[in-house]
């Protein structure tokens, strides 16, 4: 459907540019179009229309609330808002602006004025961040690019939130599952952005850059790299909403029973190339029970297996020896009677060891690998239920070393 776009203006001839600009039709006048843009007269053309959206048109505040009020619990409610405001109608436009953020946090607001700017800005201080203040004259352009943009940026963050909504819903229906939402939430998040840019920048590659021939080869490089990254990130996210979809009430389990869990979330376990070996050194007695996050448990461990194993694979195509093999060892023991240690080494890419230093910045600044948003989650999952984590490497092409301790018995996730 749709996206629903609400001006609120008593001006006809603006009330027609707007039309003229969100309309399919083409029989709109284009003369009016000077009255706010920097164009002329003679550049105006019924084909600046965009298509996509529903123009809807409010001459007072009354009505225009009753619009917003009426779509709220639509399927598609009004996302953007053009208020005309001037020095003797201000104060109550931006009260209903203001009115309108409390009714609907979600709406993207556009007040544009023909008075100096700095006279509103007292006034909309008291409004959200959400806010946009346009100086006429402005470009038809302008208004046309506000639309789209404000119109995918609702989508995303509609999207967002009607994610976080059934998550709170599964929270309220079961403990805990309640606890994996409140400790993979921001990792998911990180997850989402991670693959949007990751999509969106490959989309902005391959569309609109044509690279030199003495660049089509780092060119080709980031491109398979971007798709590697985006189809590994893929692949933690349908682990974890695989996980999160089973129920999980019984939180005592076994020590083969997780093993056996974890080998089918990852298939390439018992099929791996014949230049990669995995080994293991599972001392604990299968038989063991632990009384622990299983389900958080065993994505952590997938997380840095399924690490592990895509370094691997990069080192050996970086390589290109053929005599070279790839490793990746996995190595369980007690510690003490209530700790059990789990290591897992590989001779993949490893890393500058500054490199982890604060693996937060990495998240936050959105610049991180799929290999360190892994990473992170394991680490927020090990700090949940007062274990112990570290990852070491002595440098790029030297390996991966990652040690977990984990307590056999947990009674609450905090």
């Amino acid at each position: 459907m749709k996206p629903r776009i609400l001006l609120v203006n008593d001006d006809s001839r603006e009330i027609i540019v707007f039309k003229q600009i969100f309309s399919e039709e083409t029989s709109y006048v284009t003369s009016p179009l000077a009255v706010m843009s920097k164009k002329t007269e003679s550049s105006a053309s019924a084909s600046t229309a965009i298509s996509g959206f529903e123009l809807l048109l409010a001459e007072d505040l009354e009505k225009a609330l009753h619009q917003v009020q009426g779509f709220i619990h639509d399927e598609v409610p009004v996302s953007i808002i053009f208020i005309s405001i001037n020095q003797h109608k201000s104060q109550e436009r931006i009260a209903f602006a203001k009115e309108v953020q409390l009714l609907d946090p979600r709406v993207y607001l556009v007040l544009f004025t023909d008075a100096k700017g700095e006279r509103f800005e007292s006034q909309l201080q008291a409004l959200e961040s959400s806010v946009l203040l346009l100086k006429k004259p402005f470009d038809v352009d302008e208004v046309k690019q506000l639309a789209l943009h404000f119109a995918q940026e609702w989508h995303k963050d509609n999207s967002l939130a009607t994610l976080q909504h059934g998550l709170e819903k599964k929270m309220a229906e079961n403990i805990f599952e309640a606890s994996m939402y409140s400790l993979l939430n921001p990792i998911l998040l990180s997850i989402s952005d991670k693959v949007n840019s990751q999509v969106g920048l490959l989309y902005f590659l391959q569309q609109q850059v044509q690279p030199v021939a003495e660049s089509q080869s780092r060119f080709q490089e980031i491109n398979e790299r971007l798709q590697a990254d985006s189809k590994s990130l893929s692949k933690t996210v349908q682990v974890v909403q695989q996980l999160f979809s089973e129920s999980d009430e019984i939180t005592v389990f076994t020590i083969e029973s997780a093993r056996s869990r974890i080998f089918n979330l990852i298939p390439e376990l018992k099929n791996l190339p014949d230049d990669i070996e995995l080994t293991t050194d599972l001392t604990l007695d299968p038989s063991l029970s632990l009384s622990l996050a299983r389900n958080l448990m065993i994505l952590a461990i997938t997380s840095l297996v399924r690490n592990a194993l895509e370094s691997v694979n990069r080192h050996l195509l970086k390589a290109k020896k053929v005599t070279e093999k790839g490793h990746v060892h996995l190595h369980s023991e007690m510690v003490s009677e209530t700790k059990v240690c789990l290591s897992i080494q590989d001779n993949g890419e490893g890393f500058e060891p500054a490199r982890f230093d604060d693996i937060d910045v990495f998240i936050r600044s959105g610049i991180a690998t799929a290999d360190e948003i892994r990473f992170q989650l394991v680490k927020v999952f090990l700090e949940s239920v007062k274990g112990e984590f570290s990852i070491e490497s002595k440098g790029l092409g030297k390996g991966v070393f990652v040690k977990l301790i984990l307590p056999l018995s947990i009674h609450q996730i905090s």
